[in-house]
C-alpha cells in the first residue's frame, strides 16, 4: 500500500480529552487534547494546534501543530508547522521547521528507516498527511477506525516524579475513546488532578501519594508514612510513594533506611535525576565518598544541568584534592547560573587561598549583585580594592556597605579618611557631619571637620569644630593651636594669642604655634618679641631652613644687617636652592654696602630663578653703583620691566645706568617716566633735576 493510499486517521483525540499515562498506538492516531505521559506509536503521530504533550514521544513520524514539552524519536521524519512549539532534543533522519515554528533544543540526524527515497512521494505524503492535522474532525469527516489502537496504558499516575502502573487496556476505535473518558472524566472535572483507574473503582494513590507530600511538608511524618504505605499496596511499581517513604526516612535521621527506598526509587524510575543526588547527598554525608561520586555522576548523566549535584561533585573533587575537577564542576553550575550562591561562595574561597586578587575581586563583585544586602561581601571586596590601589572603586563599596549599617561609625570614618586622601573634600565633610550626627565623633573627628571647614573658609564652621575638639579633650595641643589659626584668620587677634600661649603651656615646643605667634608680632611690629619666638624655634629644630630665613627678614626689619646675614647663610646651608635666602643676603650685604658680596648672591637668585624680576633690578642697580657691567646691567632692568611693566623704581634703576655710562638723554627719559609714575616721589624729582643738569649745553 502507498502512503498516499494509507493517509486516514485511524483515532481522534479530542480537544477536551486529558490523558495521563503512557500512549501506545497502531496505526495513524491525531490528538488534539492534553497528554501527561509517553507516546509509542508504529505510525505517524498527528498532534493538532490545541494538543499539548509533556513526556517523550517514540514514533515513526511526528506532525507538530501544537505544544510538545519532551524529546522525540522518530525514525523517519519530524515536521513542525506554523504556531508549533517543542522544547526537548530531536532525534530523526529528517527534520522539516515551518515558518514561525519554535524549537528549543538539539537536534541529531540519524540514517533514514523504512521510508521512500522518492523525494517528490515524501513531500506528497507530508502534504496530505499536514491536511489532516488542521482539518475539521467533526462527525462528517470523522474517517471510520481501519486499525486497533493500544489506548492510554496508566503506568502509575504522574506527579512531578512520573510514576508508572503496570496495567492495559485493549480498546478499538470510538469505544476506546468512550472507555478512557469513562476512566478519567468520570468526574465531569477534565482539569482535575484525580482520576484513573483507580479513582473508577474507588481507589486513588495520587490522592494518597498527594496527602502524604502534604503531610510530609507539614511535619507530620508518621502520618505521611501511613499514606505512603497504602500507595504501595495498591500498585507497588509506582515510585512516588518510596521516594516520599525515603525524605521520610532523611527527615528522621534514618540515613540507612532511606538508602534503601531511594535504590527502590532507582529501580522503578532509573532515569530520575533527583533520586541519585539524593543518594549522593546520604554516602557523601556517611564518609562513602567513592559511592557519593557515583550517585552524583548518575544524577549528571540523566540531566546534564542538575546544579545540586554538580554542587556535590565539586564538594568530592574539593574532598579527593582533585583541583582540576572541582573548579570545573563549580564553573558548569556558573554556565548554567551565574547567579548560584554556593558555587560562587566556593570559587571565592578557592581563589582566595590561591591568592588569586583578580578573579576573588571578580566573583565578589558578582556575589554582591546576587547578595546585596551582605555586609561582609561589600567590606571585602572594597578592601581587596583598596589593596589594589583601586580607591574609587573601593570607596564605592565600601559606601555601599555602609547603607547596609547606617549606625557603623567605624565605617564611616573609614570613608571620610579616604575622601579626605582623595581631597574630596565635600564628601569627607558630609561623612563627618554624619559621624557627628550619630554621635560617634571623638576629638579626632572633629578636629578633622574642622579642618575640612577652614580649607574651605567656613570660619564659623571650622571655630565650633575646635571648640568640640578641645570640649572633648583640652589637652591636645594641636586643637588649641588650630583654634588660634581660625581666630586669627577672623582678625581676632587676641583670642589667637591667647590659644598659641594654651597650646604653648601644653606643649613648649610646638613648633606650629610658635611660628604662628612670631608672624602676629612681626605684623604688629614687635619684633624684638618675634625674634624670641624664632630663636627659640632654631633652637629645637636647628635644620628648620624656613626659620632661619624668617629670623634673617626679621633681623633686616630692626635693622640688625650682621645678625640677618648669619640667619640667611644659616638657611641656605640647609637648602642651598632657597633663592629667598640668597635674596635677602643681597639685600643685607647692600645695607652693609659690600656690593659685590651683593652681586654674588644676586647672580645666585637668577641662576636659580632667572625671571626673578626682583633680582634682576637690584643686580642692574648694583651695576650701576660699581659702575661695571652697564651694559649687561641695562639689559637686565630692561628684562625686569617687560617682567613687571610700568614699575616706577626698575625705571628709576634703567635712567640711572644710562646716567652711569653717559647717556644723559636716555637717562632724563626714563627718570620722567618714572616721575610720571608718582609725581610726589621727592627721590624721582631729585634725580630728574640730577640727569637734567648734566645734560649738554646748546
Amino acid at each position: 500500500m502507498s502512503k498516499k493510499d494509507n493517509c486516514a486517521i485511524d483515532s481522534f483525540f479530542g480537544e477536551g480529552i486529558h490523558l495521563k499515562g503512557k500512549l501506545k498506538t497502531k496505526g495513524i492516531v491525531r490528538l488534539d487534547g492534553k497528554l501527561d505521559g509517553e507516546v509509542e506509536s508504529e505510525e505517524t503521530f498527528i498532534l493538532g494546534k490545541t494538543g499539548k504533550i509533556k513526556g517523550d514521544a517514540k514514533v515513526k513520524s511526528l506532525l507538530n501543530y501544537g505544544q510538545v514539552y519532551g524529546n522525540i524519536e522518530a525514525k523517519d521524519k519530524v515536521a513542525l508547522f506554523e504556531g508549533s512549539f517543542l522544547d526537548g532534543n530531536i532525534q530523526t533522519a529528517s527534520l522539516t521547521i515551518k515558518e514561525r515554528a519554535r524549537f528549543e533544543g538539539k537536534n541529531t540526524m540519524v540514517p533514514a528507516g523504512a521510508t521512500s527515497n522518492n523525494k517528490e512521494e515524501d513531500e506528497k505524503f507530508f502534504e496530505s498527511m499536514g491536511r489532516l492535522g488542521t482539518e475539521s474532525m467533526g462527525a462528517k469527516t470523522m474517517p471510520k477506525p481501519t486499525k486497533k489502537i493500544t489506548t492510554p496504558t496508566e503506568e502509575g499516575v504522574l506527579e512531578n516524579l512520573g510514576q508508572k502502573q503496570n496495567f492495559k487496556f485493549i480498546i478499538i476505535g470510538v469505544a476506546a475513546i468512550f472507555f478512557v473518558s469513562l476512566i478519567y472524566f468520570g468526574s465531569g472535572d477534565r482539569s482535575s488532578s484525580s482520576g484513573g483507574i483507580f479513582s473508577f473503582f474507588g481507589k486513588d494513590p495520587k490522592q494518597l501519594i498527594a496527602s502524604g507530600n502534604k503531610l510530609l511538608s507539614s511535619g507530620n511524618l508518621d502520618e505521611a508514612l501511613a499514606e505512603f504505605e497504602k500507595a504501595i499496596e495498591i500498585d507497588k511499581n509506582n515510585h512516588a510513594p518510596y521516594f516520599g517513604k525515603a525524605k521520610i526516612f532523611l527527615e528522621k535521621g534514618d540515613k540507612d533506611q532511606a538508602l534503601l527506598e531511594f535504590q527502590k526509587v532507582v529501580e522503578f524510575a532509573p532515569d530520575n535525576t533527583e533520586v541519585y543526588r539524593y543518594l549522593g547527598e546520604i554516602y557523601y554525608e556517611k564518609g562513602e565518598i567513592d559511592l557519593a561520586l557515583v550517585e552524583y555522576k548518575n544524577a549528571v548523566k540523566v540531566s546534564p544541568n542538575n546544579i545540586p549535584a554538580h554542587i556535590g561533585l565539586s564538594a568530592i573533587y574539593e574532598f579527593k584534592k582533585n583541583n582540576k575537577e572541582f573548579v570545573s564542576e563549580l564553573e558548569t553550575v556558573l554556565s548554567l547560573d551565574p547567579d548560584n550562591l554556593t558555587a560562587n561562595e566556593k570559587l571565592y574561597k578557592w581563589y582566595v587561598d590561591e591568592g588569586d586578587d583578580e578573579n576573588t575581586v571578580k566573583i565578589l563583585k558578582r556575589m554582591v549583585k546576587i547578595d546585596a544586602g551582605n555586609f561582609q561581601n561589600h567590606l571585602t571586596l572594597a578592601s581587596l580594592l583598596e589593596k589594589e590601589a583601586d580607591i574609587a572603586g573601593a570607596v564605592q563599596y565600601y559606601e555601599a556597605a555602609s547603607k547596609l549599617e547606617e549606625g557603623n561609625v567605624k565605617l564611616h570614618k573609614k570613608i571620610a579618611e579616604i575622601y579626605v586622601g582623595m581631597e574630596k573634600d565635600e564628601l569627607a565633610i558630609k561623612k563627618y557631619e554624619k559621624i557627628v550626627a550619630l554621635k560617634g565623633a571623638d576629638y579626632s573627628e572633629y578636629q578633622k571637620l574642622g579642618n575640612l571647614y577652614f580649607k574651605k573658609n567656613n570660619l564659623d564652621g571650622a571655630e565650633k569644630a575646635y571648640r568640640e575638639s578641645i570640649n572633648l579633650n583640652s589637652n591636645k595641643a594641636k586643637s588649641h593651636w588650630s583654634l588660634g589659626e581660625v581666630l586669627k584668620a577672623k582678625k581676632d587677634i587676641p583670642g589667637a594669642v591667647q590659644s598659641y600661649e594654651t597650646t604653648l603651656k601644653l606643649d613648649s615646643k610646638y613648633l606650629p604655634a610658635l611660628f604662628s605667634i612670631s608672624d602676629i608680632y612681626i605684623g604688629e611690629s614687635n619684633l624684638k618679641q618675634a625674634i624670641s619666638y624664632l630663636k627659640k624655634i632654631v633652637r629645637i629644630d636647628r635644620k628648620s631652613a624656613d626659620a632661619y630665613k624668617k629670623l634673617g627678614h626679621t633681623y633686616v626689619q630692626v635693622p640688625l644687617y650682621d645678625e640677618a646675614v648669619a640667619a640667611y647663610n644659616s638657611s641656605v646651608s640647609l637648602d642651598p636652592k632657597d633663592e629667598e635666602s640668597y635674596m635677602g643676603l643681597c639685600f643685607a650685604y647692600t645695607k652693609k654696602v659690600w656690593y659685590r658680596a651683593a652681586i654674588k648672591r644676586c647672580s645666585k637668585v637668577i641662576e636659580l630663578k632667572p625671571n626673578h624680576h626682583v633680582a634682576l633690578n637690584r643686580l642692574a642697580w648694583l651695576y650701576s653703583k660699581k659702575k661695571m657691567n652697564l651694559d649687561k646691567g641695562i639689559i637686565h632692568s630692561q628684562k625686569s620691566l617687560e617682567l613687571k611693566p610700568n614699575t616706577p623704581e626698575y625705571l628709576d634703576t634703567l635712567s640711572e645706568l644710562y646716567y652711569t655710562k653717559g647717556e644723559i638723554e636716555k637717562a632724563v627719559q626714563y627718570s620722567r617716566e618714572a616721575l610720571k609714575l608718582e609725581q610726589d616721589n621727592t627721590y624721582f624729582k631729585q634725580q630728574l633735576e640730577k640727569f637734567t643738569k648734566a645734560l649738554p649745553k646748546t
